[in-house]
């Protein structure tokens, strides 16, 4: 028989900061049929202090040829001022027969922008069927990452690595009075 199965995501990426964050929800199911209807309820990006904020949803199952469900990337790139400054892309398993460009369009044309802050403000729902003969597993692996933030100089990595060796030999002196 087939059965209904619903999930929802909600990714966001930490700023001013290198930041990683990752989760994963793996789900086993039984032989036969079962229907998946996704919902993307929000995906919130904030202004990021001018770095390059990505989060990426990955969609996979063990069923052969279906490894890769779906994809989505979406992030800012560099300061947020505008919508024109997000960017989105939904791929697929060509295998399911969703309409990538139009799950990128839906995604987009519900973006809004209040002050430094971009959500959703409304679910954008796509749904996919899996068969298989024997059991499987689903994982939905979220991954966001804030990356190209300005290093320390190196003059300021030396300053700190002399005062660590300084007070390593100022204990080592210590110790032995």
């Amino acid at each position: 028989g087939s059965k209904t199965v619903a999930y929802s995501t909600r990714a966001t990426a930490a700023g001013g900061m290198l930041a990683v964050a990752r989760a994963d929800d793996p789900l086993t199911y039984d032989a036969g049929t079962t229907e998946f209807d996704p919902s993307f309820t929000d995906l919130p990006m904030t202004d990021s202090g001018g770095a390059v904020a990505e989060t990426v949803i990955t969609g996979t199952s063990t069923i052969p040829g279906y490894e890769n469900l779906f994809t989505l990337t979406y992030g800012v790139l560099g300061a947020l001022s505008s919508l024109s400054d997000v960017y989105i892309d939904f791929e697929s398993n060509p295998l399911l027969g969703l309409n990538d460009a139009s799950i990128d369009s839906q995604i987009l044309s519900h973006l809004s922008l209040s002050g430094n802050d971009v959500s959703l403000d409304a679910p954008v729902d796509f749904s996919y069927t899996l068969t298989s003969d024997t059991s499987y597993d689903v994982n939905l692996t979220i991954n966001s990452i804030v990356s190209g933030v300005p290093e320390p100089s190196s003059a300021l990595l030396f300053g700190v690595g002399g005062l660590i060796l300084f007070g390593a030999r100022r204990f080592q002196f210590w110790k032995r009075s």
